[in-house]
Protein backbone atom coordinates (compact mmCIF):
# COMPACT_ATOMS: atom_id res chain seq x y z
CA UNK A 1 0.00 0.00 0.00
CA UNK A 2 1.38 3.41 -1.01
CA UNK A 3 1.69 6.04 1.72
CA UNK A 4 -0.94 8.79 1.20
CA UNK A 5 1.19 11.89 1.70
CA UNK A 6 -1.51 14.21 0.37
CA UNK A 7 -3.75 13.09 3.24
CA UNK A 8 -0.88 13.20 5.78
CA UNK A 9 0.11 16.75 4.77
CA UNK A 10 -3.36 18.24 5.39
CA UNK A 11 -3.54 20.72 8.25
CA UNK A 12 0.19 20.63 8.95
CA UNK A 13 2.86 23.25 9.43
CA UNK A 14 6.49 22.32 9.93
CA UNK A 15 9.64 23.79 11.46
CA UNK A 16 12.99 23.40 9.66
CA UNK A 17 15.45 21.79 12.07
CA UNK A 18 18.32 21.32 9.65
CA UNK A 19 19.34 22.14 6.09
CA UNK A 20 22.32 20.55 4.38
CA UNK A 21 23.60 19.82 0.92
CA UNK A 22 22.77 16.32 -0.34
CA UNK A 23 25.10 14.31 -2.53
CA UNK A 24 24.48 10.98 -4.24
CA UNK A 25 25.36 7.87 -2.23
CA UNK A 26 27.60 5.18 -3.71
CA UNK A 27 26.38 1.85 -2.29
CA UNK A 28 29.44 -0.02 -3.52
CA UNK A 29 31.94 2.40 -1.98
CA UNK A 30 29.59 3.14 0.96
CA UNK A 31 30.21 6.90 0.82
CA UNK A 32 28.87 10.12 -0.66
CA UNK A 33 29.98 11.03 -4.16
CA UNK A 34 30.65 14.47 -5.67
CA UNK A 35 27.32 14.28 -7.55
CA UNK A 36 25.15 17.06 -6.11
CA UNK A 37 21.48 16.09 -5.69
CA UNK A 38 20.06 19.12 -3.90
CA UNK A 39 19.16 20.26 -0.40
CA UNK A 40 18.07 17.90 2.37
CA UNK A 41 15.79 19.47 4.97
CA UNK A 42 14.88 17.89 8.28
CA UNK A 43 11.43 19.12 9.33
CA UNK A 44 9.34 18.61 12.44
CA UNK A 45 5.54 18.78 12.54
CA UNK A 46 4.72 21.74 14.81
CA UNK A 47 1.05 22.22 13.97
CA UNK A 48 -1.38 19.44 13.10
CA UNK A 49 -5.03 20.48 12.85
CA UNK A 50 -6.07 17.40 10.86
CA UNK A 51 -8.81 15.39 12.59
CA UNK A 52 -7.96 11.69 12.61
CA UNK A 53 -10.79 9.16 12.97
CA UNK A 54 -10.23 6.74 15.86
CA UNK A 55 -12.39 4.25 17.73
CA UNK A 56 -12.90 6.94 20.40
CA UNK A 57 -13.96 9.61 17.89
CA UNK A 58 -11.92 12.24 16.06
CA UNK A 59 -8.52 13.17 17.48
CA UNK A 60 -6.45 16.17 16.43
CA UNK A 61 -2.65 16.46 16.39
CA UNK A 62 -1.58 12.81 16.26
CA UNK A 63 1.57 13.63 14.26
CA UNK A 64 2.89 16.54 16.33
CA UNK A 65 6.70 16.46 16.65
CA UNK A 66 7.09 13.76 13.98
CA UNK A 67 10.09 14.27 11.68
CA UNK A 68 9.93 14.42 7.89
CA UNK A 69 12.86 14.67 5.46
CA UNK A 70 12.36 16.80 2.35
CA UNK A 71 14.74 16.53 -0.60
CA UNK A 72 14.74 19.64 -2.82
CA UNK A 73 16.27 18.39 -6.08
CA UNK A 74 18.89 20.79 -7.47
CA UNK A 75 18.05 23.26 -4.66
CA UNK A 76 20.47 25.91 -3.42
CA UNK A 77 21.34 25.65 0.29
CA UNK A 78 21.44 29.46 0.59
CA UNK A 79 17.72 29.61 -0.24
CA UNK A 80 16.89 27.54 2.87
CA UNK A 81 19.38 28.60 5.58
CA UNK A 82 17.14 31.45 6.76
CA UNK A 83 14.30 28.98 7.48
CA UNK A 84 16.34 26.88 9.95
CA UNK A 85 15.38 27.37 13.60
CA UNK A 86 18.48 28.22 15.65
CA UNK A 87 18.78 28.18 19.43
CA UNK A 88 15.91 29.99 21.12
CA UNK A 89 14.71 31.83 18.01
CA UNK A 90 11.05 31.47 17.09
CA UNK A 91 10.49 28.75 14.48
CA UNK A 92 9.45 29.89 11.01
CA UNK A 93 6.38 27.88 9.94
CA UNK A 94 6.76 26.22 6.53
CA UNK A 95 4.56 24.10 4.27
CA UNK A 96 5.62 21.24 2.01
CA UNK A 97 4.73 22.12 -1.58
CA UNK A 98 5.29 20.85 -5.13
CA UNK A 99 6.04 17.32 -3.96
CA UNK A 100 6.55 14.69 -6.63
CA UNK A 101 7.45 11.50 -4.79
CA UNK A 102 7.33 10.02 -1.29
CA UNK A 103 9.30 7.20 0.35
CA UNK A 104 7.89 5.76 3.57
CA UNK A 105 9.97 3.21 5.46
CA UNK A 106 8.22 1.46 8.32
CA UNK A 107 10.54 -0.27 10.77
CA UNK A 108 9.48 -2.56 13.59
CA UNK A 109 10.83 -1.46 16.95
CA UNK A 110 12.17 1.81 15.53
CA UNK A 111 10.85 5.09 14.24
CA UNK A 112 9.44 5.04 10.73
CA UNK A 113 11.01 7.34 8.15
CA UNK A 114 9.16 9.64 5.76
CA UNK A 115 11.13 11.19 2.88
CA UNK A 116 9.46 13.61 0.47
CA UNK A 117 10.84 14.89 -2.82
CA UNK A 118 9.48 18.41 -3.16
CA UNK A 119 9.99 21.91 -1.79
CA UNK A 120 9.03 24.05 1.18
CA UNK A 121 7.84 27.63 1.48
CA UNK A 122 7.23 29.91 4.40
CA UNK A 123 3.62 29.50 5.49
CA UNK A 124 1.20 32.38 5.16
CA UNK A 125 -0.30 32.64 8.62
CA UNK A 126 -2.40 35.72 8.01
CA UNK A 127 -5.52 33.78 9.05
CA UNK A 128 -4.11 33.04 12.51
CA UNK A 129 -5.88 34.96 15.26
CA UNK A 130 -4.72 35.76 18.76
CA UNK A 131 -7.10 33.12 20.15
CA UNK A 132 -5.49 30.32 18.13
CA UNK A 133 -3.19 28.06 20.09
CA UNK A 134 -0.14 27.01 18.15
CA UNK A 135 3.30 25.73 19.02
CA UNK A 136 4.82 28.37 16.74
Amino acid sequence: MKFDFEEFNKGKLYMVKEAREKYAWDNKERKETDEYEGVQLKLEVKQDTYKYPTKDGEVEGLNLNEEVTVIVKDGNIDDYKSLVTEGFSAPIPVEIIDWSDVDYFERKGANSTLRVFGDVKEANQSTTTSTTTSSF
